[in-house]
């Protein structure tokens, strides 16, 4: 399995795209969690 982000930094409420590869009939699940987030409580993740 391959993931990527289309861009390294995105600003808040602008749209960004993931790429994921990955070998046919896999199952792929995805988490994005904001940096700022994690910054305010690094319970959270």
């Amino acid at each position: 399995v391959t993931f990527a982000f289309a861009d390294q930094q995105a600003q808040p409420g602008t749209e960004t795209a993931i790429q994921i590869t990955s070998s046919p009939n896999s199952l792929c699940g995805v988490k994005v969690v904001d940096k700022s987030i994690s910054l305010l409580d690094s319970a959270i993740c």
